[in-house]
C-alpha cells in the first residue's frame, strides 16, 4: 500500500518527474497524493483528493522532490491526513507507507513536548520525531512495525529513506538520484538499482548515495518493462495476455528454481503452500493438484492464519509462498517468524528483486511482467500453469481452450442478466473449488457485487438458505470425476428456484445459460478462470466502474 516517488539532482525539473513517477505507483493506493519540493524559500506542497487524473497546471521548478499516492489506513481520506506531512516549523517533510504500530504513544509523548498535529494520520509523528530527535535515523529507530520512509528537509538537497519491512529501492543515474517504493517507474529513467536491507537508512543526493553497504543490482529490463498499448485498460490487457504467457511457459521456460522445489516437495517430512488473496488460491489449487500427483498431503493456509502450524515449524519441513508482488507484509512477516524455525523458505513470485526473490532460499520467477491492474489475472495463470509444465502437462490444448474462452460472445450478455443483481454464488468440486474461490473474487473487486464461493456439497448445510427464486449461480463443471456430483449439486439449487450459469465443456438440461469452456484434462482451471476474469469485466464496463483501481483496493498490500 501506498506508492513513494522522489527526485534529487541538480537540475529543476524535480516535481515534473515526482508526478509522472506517482502516477506509475497508482496502483498501490488512489484515495490522496501529494508533491513536496524545495525552494531558496522553504518547503512548497501541492495536495489532492483522489486519483490523478490531472497534472496540476503549475508545478513549480525544483532539484529536488518528493511524492506520495495514499491508501487511507489510519484517518479518513482528507486534505489534512494526505501526504507529504510536515513537523511544527514546515522545514521538514515526510512521505510513508506502512503502519506505526506505536504512533499514539510517541503522538502522545510529543504532544507533551509541544508538538501540534495537524492530522489523524500515525505519518506525521515521524515528521515530529525527526524535529524533536535532530536525526532521521534517531526517529526510526522509535518506530514500531513494518514501515518505509522518505524525509525531505529544507536546506540540505539531499533525501534521507529508511526502511523496515516495506520495500524501497534506490535508482542511481547521472548526477542524478531517484527513490522508489518499487523498480517499474524508475525504468524509464535507470535500470541500475540498491535495495534497502530492513534497518538501513540511506542519504540521497545528486551525486551520490551515503551508505555503508552499496550493492547496485541491474535486473534485465525486458523483465519488468510494460505499457498500455492498444488496450483501453490494463485489466482487459492482462486478461488478454494469458496465452501468450502459458505459451512462454510451455516453450522452454526455465523451471530450473522450480524443480529444486518440487525435489523439496518430494523429500521434506512436511510441506506447507501459503500465499494472500488471488495467490492464496493458486497456493491451494497447487496444494491439492501435487497432493493428489505424489499421494502426499500439502497443507495451505493463508499466509495470516499460519499461528496453528508455526510452533511446530522444523528444518525437516518446506515452506511454499505464492506472490505475485513479491512486497506482501503477511507473507514477509511469516518468513520473518518462522526463518529461526530452520524451516526451509521458497517461493513463487512474479516480480523480481522483491523482498521474497531476494529473502527465499529458492525463488521460481514468473515471466508475467508487470501486473498493473489492482486485480490479480495473469499472475494467477502462470502459477498453476507452472506446475503443468513441470509434470511434463502439454499446455496447449489450455491455450487453445483459453483463447476460445477470451472470444466467447456468451459472456457478456450475461453480464447485462448479472449486473443488477446483489448476490451471485458459485459452487465447484476438487480442483474447480479454487478456480471458484478466485472466480469469486474478481467479481466481488471490480464489480462490488457480493459474490461467494462454496464446495458444491456444502452448500446444502447451511448456506442453501440464501437461494431464493432467480438468485445465479455459476456452476464449474468440468468433465473430471467430480461432474456428476456437482451437477447433482446444481440440481438441489434449483431445485429452490436459482438461476444456474453452467461453466461446462457440454450443455445441461439443468442449466438456465450455459458457457463453453472446453475440456482439456487437469488444465480445465485456465480457461474456466479466464471466464470468470472476463466475465467480472463486462460487468465492470456495464456498470461504469473503474477496472484498473476498485474502491478500497491497492495492489501491494504491504501491510498486515
Amino acid at each position: 500500500m501506498c506508492g513513494i516517488f522522489g527526485y534529487v539532482s541538480r537540475r529543476p525539473v524535480a516535481t515534473g518527474v515526482v508526478f509522472t513517477g506517482l502516477k506509475e505507483l497508482e496502483y498501490r493506493g488512489y484515495d490522496s497524493w501529494g508533491i513536496v519540493w524545495e525552494t531558496k524559500k522553504g518547503l512548497g506542497i501541492s495536495k489532492h483528493l483522489g486519483k490523478m487524473d490531472q497534472k496540476p497546471d503549475r508545478l513549480p521548478k525544483s532539484s529536488i522532490s518528493l511524492g506520495h499516492t495514499r491508501w487511507a489506513t489510519h484517518g479518513g481520506i482528507t486534505f489534512d491526513n494526505c501526504h507529504p506531512h510536515f513537523d511544527c516549523t514546515g522545514n521538514i517533510a515526510v512521505v510513508h507507507n506502512g503502519i506505526i504500530e506505536n504512533y499514539q504513544e510517541l503522538k502522545a509523548e510529543l504532544i507533551k513536548k509541544g508538538h501540534r498535529f495537524t492530522s489523524e494520520t500515525d505519518s506525521e509523528v515521524i515528521a515530529h520525531l525527526v524535529e524533536e530527535l535532530g536525526s532521521v535515523k534517531s526517529a526510526f529507530k522509535k518506530l514500531k512495525g513494518a514501515n518505509a520512509i522518505s524525509v525531505l528537509i529544507h536546506g540540505r538537497q539531499e533525501i534521507v529513506i529508511a526502511k523496515a519491512g516495506s520495500p524501497l529501492v534506490v535508482g542511481l543515474g547521472q548526477g542524478i538520484n531517484y527513490v522508489a517504493s518499487d523498480p517499474n517507474p524508475l525504468l524509464p529513467y535507470t535500470n541500475k538499482f540498491i535495495f534497502l536491507d530492513d534497518g538501513e537508512v540511506l542519504k540521497i543526493n545528486s551525486q551520490e548515495i551515503k551508505s555503508e553497504r552499496i550493492k547496485i543490482i541491474q535486473p534485465p529490463a525486458e523483465n519488468l518493462s510494460s505499457s498500455l498499448g492498444k488496450y483501453p485498460n490494463y485489466l482487459i490487457k492482462e486478461i488478454s495476455e494469458q496465452p501468450k504467457i502459458l505459451k512462454i511457459i510451455n516453450d522452454n521456460y526455465d523451471l530450473s528454481p522450480l524443480r529444486k522445489i518440487f525435489k523439496l516437495v518430494k523429500n521434506k517430512d512436511r510441506v506447507f503452500f501459503t500465499g494472500c488473496g488471488t495467490a492464496y488460491f493458486a497456493a491451494l489449487f497447487n496444494a491439492n493438484w501435487l497432493s493428489r500427483r505424489l499421494k502426499k498431503p500439502i497443507f495451505c493456509s493463508p499466509a495470516s492464519e499460519f499461528g496453528a502450524y508455526l510452533d511446530s515449524f522444523n528444518k525437516n519441513d518446506l515452506l511454499v509462498a505464492f506472490s505475485q508482488s513479491g512486497e506482501t507484509a503477511d507473507l514477509i512477516n511469516l518468513f520473518n517468524l518462522a526463518r529461526p524455525k530452520q524451516i526451509t523458505l521458497t517461493s513463487i513470485v512474479n516480480a523480481p528483486y522483491s523482498t521474497l526473490h531476494r529473502i527465499s532460499v529458492i525463488c521460481q520467477l514468473l515471466p508475467c511482467g508487470p501486473e498493473k491492474c489492482v486485480l490479480s489475472t495473469k499472475s494467477f495463470t502462470a502459477h498453476i500453469a507452472l506446475f503443468f509444465k513441470l509434470l511434463n502437462f502439454d499446455l496447449n490444448p489450455a491455450i487453445t481452450a483459453l483463447k476460445s474462452v477470451l472470444t466467447n460472445n456468451n459472456l457478456k450478455p450475461l453480464a447485462e442478466i448479472l449486473k443488477n443483481k446483489q448476490h451471485i454464488y458459485l459452487i465447484g468440486r476438487g480442483l474447480s473449488l479454487p478456480i471458484a474461490l478466485e472466480s469469486a473474487l474478481k467479481i466481488k473487486e471490480v464489480s462490488y457485487i457480493h459474490a461467494e464461493a462454496f464446495a458444491g456439497a456444502e452448500l446444502k448445510h447451511g448456506s442453501i438458505a440464501l437461494i431464493e427464486n432467480g438468485t445465479p449461480c455459476l456452476v464449474l463443471a468440468p468433465q473430471d470425476e467430480t461432474y456428476n456430483d456437482v451437477i447433482s449439486n446444481a440440481t438441489e439449487i434449483k431445485a429452490r428456484g436459482g438461476y444456474l450459469i453452467g461453466l461446462s465443456a457440454k450443455p445441461h438440461p439443468v442449466f438456465d445459460y450455459f458457457i463453453s469452456v472446453p475440456d482439456c484434462g487437469p488444465a480445465t482451471a485456465l480457461p474456466q478462470v479466464a471466464a470468470a476474469q472476463l466475465l467480472a469485466y463486462h460487468l465492470c464496463q456495464l456498470k461504469g466502474l473503474d477496472p484498473d483501481k476498485p474502491r478500497n483496493l491497492a495492489k501491494s498490500v504491504t501491510v498486515k
